[in-house]
């Protein structure tokens, strides 16, 4: 969408004639026509976003009071800081249905004009359009009719009771005067998918109590044009705005520098809100946006649209159950859900196998739903919040499916969406329930603690919008069903011919009976694998970074000598990894034993020196010694590599654009004290990870067969140990591994299996994300909630790690004898 083709753009506040000027005002008639209003009745103020707008809203009113659902935005409650006198109410008291009265079909008077009063104070009342959480949505004439029974101020305050409304803060002391009520709405969300007519044209008798002021996010209704939000302020509500206090470049209409002389613009609201230059070129597009909006039939039927394929989606969602009949959804929107006296309880639901035949499947499918339904669009948006459990009813972490969904190229929201209210509301969360979560270390925007004593702390949304068709929506059940569904029968059972033979489904699934301990089950006269040989030995000298193939290699007691010995961690000390910077994959290390250091090279295209790291650092550089760095949940202890590894990493991560600044941090040297978790290195779990040459060519042959290949190679499992001479997923049923160096038989044992996330996506040599790995991992090699593919390998126990130095040497060619388990 480019509108600057012809003639560039200038800065609005030089020339009011100009281009930009042009395009502000066209925006503005455009946004006020959108909502069949014009300039006479709101002023359009263009902000950043939605909470631009609500924070403006704080600074610009004399606030006595502040009211507000419980399920409002968490930018709503930042109005507190404004308000002397502070409330809450249900929701359910805003969203009940609007029932027209005998009264009210002859005009009532109009209620006294807005003016500040010592006599009288000023009240706000919060609503929210549609919950951004749930998707349930206000009855806009049910708060109108509210505030019209309310506009007779008296000292009781009839809003509050109406409302049930349950007072957050003490009453001030001493008599306050009467209250009249204004009522704010945000539209951020209910406009992004409803029509919404502030004329109030099928209720004219409550057009004087139609919101006083909107505020939007644009960027919601397209997806484009992004930073413009606005406030739409009622004409009338002008008196009762109060001077700012800072005025910023463009809202002054004469100053000076050596004096306190500064005189605001005067005009529309607009003139002298709009703090800095609005975003001029987004404006802009808003002709074009909307032109397409119309094209499609307007919001009535993007509407119409998204709330029918809610209501399937919903549907088959609630159907899902598992093999022993349990359900795997809760849902966390009731209108969705069927009436139970339903005249029509056969409506039709989505299966996650149709497929879509023709252009016309879709508007066939969703055009056979009972009127009764549809009428629900007034009362639900097009969104679906929920949770999931697994077979046995434990719950399903919502980061644990924003994990899957993301390996399968799915958009979801995870968490309680900046609305913590409606999290409290659906999930049976208190205050002090809220405040453990904290402690426990569960806070907004980190997905580490989705469960705090076996709870949930969050939940999982999924939204509809215009360009959402049945496929879309056939897709997202397709990875419900396959990554978190326990079914009687096996999804996939696949013919692969790879490795010389065809692989059946029973080999496929094969796993241990036992949960315990592996090594506990192998026995002298277990029995064995014979013919196995070492195929590639590989370690990764920093964290997430680039890997090197050896043919020789020491080994301690903590792995291979110098794996994982480094990490990249963030301002925060989290130790960054290709999930979230894939680019590390392109980062090339290579440990130099004769010249005693690390070489870390950036790719080609970055054209950076190689870095040179000491191998023999005796001491932390820089003074920083002890620095915690937290890696998967856990905190392991490191030292800064010093400024000019963290110049090289903070340049080579620059284009994440996340301003960070990035330190190389290494384990302590093998000399000194571990950690309290007993570990030399930043791996995960073990100090060895074991794979199978025949797993993985099982897996690229499954990528082929069922999701049309892909890239993927060893490297995208980040193994220690690369055997060969088995059959695939043997590797399942091994205890331990002798293997035979030159200086003699060494026996590792099996501690467990690899469990798995998206970063299996990642290519070990590009960085290129493909998606494909982990969903057909996900396919066949998931055991409960997790899925599993490689051993990790340990030191059996009783022989401690009292020896510090290299006690043998691993080399490609070392024939290798696999126990399995009794």
């Amino acid at each position: 969408m480019t509108a600057s083709s012809t003639k560039p753009f200038g800065n609005p506040h030089s020339n009011k004639n100009g281009k930009s000027a042009i395009a502000l005002d066209t925006a503005r008639e455009l946004i006020l026509s959108h909502f069949n209003v014009t300039s006479d009745d709101y002023d359009v103020v263009f902000t950043s976003g939605s909470t631009a707008a609500i924070k403006l809203v704080g600074e610009i009113l004399n606030l006595s009071k502040l009211c507000y659902p419980l399920n409002v935005h968490n930018s709503a409650l930042g109005l507190r800081c404004y308000a002397s006198n502070v409330y809450y109410c249900q929701p359910s008291k805003l969203e009940a249905p609007y029932q027209d009265r005998d009264s009210d079909s002859s005009p009532s008077p109009d209620p006294p004009p807005l003016s500040p009063s010592s006599d009288l104070s000023y009240g706000l009342l919060m609503v929210p359009g549609e919950c951004n959480f749930s998707g349930a949505k206000a009855d806009l004439f049910t708060v109108a009719s509210l505030l019209r029974d309310s506009e007779q101020p008296c000292p009781h305050d009839p809003l509050l009771q109406s409302l049930g409304a349950v007072p957050l803060t003490s009453p001030s002391p001493g008599p306050s005067p009467p209250t009249r009520w204004l009522w704010m709405l945000d539209a951020a969300k209910l406009s992004a998918s409803s029509p919404l007519d502030l004329s109030f044209q099928s209720h004219p008798f409550l057009r004087p109590h139609r919101p006083h002021l909107v505020c939007l996010s644009l960027y919601k209704w397209l997806g484009y044009p992004t930073g413009l939000g606005a406030l739409l302020v009622r004409r009338d509500l002008e008196p009762l705005l109060l001077p700012r206090r800072y005025l910023g470049g463009g809202t002054v209409a004469a100053a000076a520098a050596d004096s306190l002389f500064c005189v605001p613009h005067a005009g529309p609201p607009h003139r002298y809100l709009e703090d800095g230059t609005p975003h001029f070129q987004a404006a802009a597009c808003l002709p074009r946006c909307l032109a397409f909006l119309h094209s499609l039939g307007g919001m009535q039927a993007v509407q119409s649209h998204t709330h029918r394929l809610t209501l399937l989606l919903a549907r088959s969602m609630a159907s899902l159950r598992h093999a022993n009949n349990m359900p795997l959804c809760t849902l966390y929107s009731p209108h969705l859900t069927p009436d139970p006296g339903s005249p029509n309880p056969n409506l039709p639901s989505f299966t996650a196998q149709q497929q879509v035949t023709s252009e016309n499947d879709n508007h066939q499918l969703i055009t056979c739903l009972d009127k009764q339904h549809r009428g629900r669009s007034t009362i639900q948006g097009p969104v679906i919040a929920f949770n999931l459990s697994w077979s046995d009813g434990r719950p399903v972490g919502f980061s644990e499916v924003g994990r899957r969904a993301e390996a399968r190229g799915v958009q979801l929201r995870t968490g309680c969406f900046c609305n913590v209210g409606a999290c409290q509301l659906h999930l049976g969360l208190s205050s002090e329930a809220l405040q453990q979560h904290m402690r426990a270390g569960r806070v907004c925007g980190a997905d580490e603690h989705d469960l705090v004593n076996g709870r949930h702390t969050g939940a999982v949304r999924v939204s509809l919008g215009f360009s959402t068709g049945g496929e879309d929506c056939r897709r997202f059940l397709r990875f419900l069903t396959d990554c978190f569904l326990d079914q009687a029968p096996a999804r996939m059972s696949p013919t692969l011919p790879a490795w010389g033979g065809e692989l059946s489904k029973e080999l496929l699934y094969r796993y241990p009976e036992s949960d315990g301990d592996p090594a506990d089950s192998v026995g002298s006269g277990a029995d064995s694998v014979e013919g196995l040989v070492v195929a590639a030995l590989l370690l990764y000298p920093i964290k997430s970074c680039g890997g090197m193939r050896v043919s020789r290699w020491p080994l301690t007691r903590h792995g291979l000598l110098f794996d994982r010995q480094w990490t990249v961690v963030d301002r925060n000390g989290r130790a960054v990894t290709q999930k979230t910077h894939p680019m590390l994959s392109r980062v090339q290390t290579a440990v130099d034993l004769h010249a005693r250091c690390l070489v870390v090279r950036a790719p080609a295209d970055m054209h950076s020196e190689p870095l040179l790291v000491p191998l023999d650092e005796d001491g932390p550089a820089g003074g920083v010694a002890d620095m915690l760095v937290k890696i998967c949940g856990s905190s392991r202890r490191g030292w800064a590599t010093g400024p000019q590894a963290d110049q090289w990493f903070t340049t080579a991560l620059r284009h994440s654009g996340d301003g960070q600044h990035y330190r190389l941090v290494r384990q302590r040297p093998v000399s000194g004290p571990s950690d309290s978790s007993g570990q030399r290195s930043f791996s995960n779990q073990a100090p060895l990870l074991l794979l199978s040459e025949e797993s993985v060519s099982a897996l690229v042959a499954l990528i082929a067969a069922e999701l049309g290949g892909g890239r993927v190679a060893v490297e995208n499992f980040r193994p220690n140990l690369v055997v060969a001479g088995c059959v695939p997923h043997e590797e399942d049923q091994w205890g331990a591994v002798d293997i035979a160096t030159e200086a003699g038989l060494l026996r590792l044992e099996v501690s467990g299996p690899c469990s798995r996330c998206s970063m299996v996506n990642v290519s070990g040599s590009s960085g290129s994300f493909d998606c494909r790995a982990f969903e057909a991992l996900s396919e066949y090699r998931k055991k409960g909630h997790e899925v599993h593919f490689g051993q990790f390998l340990r030191f059996p126990a009783g022989e401690g790690t009292k020896d510090d130095g290299v006690i043998n040497m691993l080399a490609v060619g070392n024939k290798v004898h696999a126990i399995k388990l009794s």
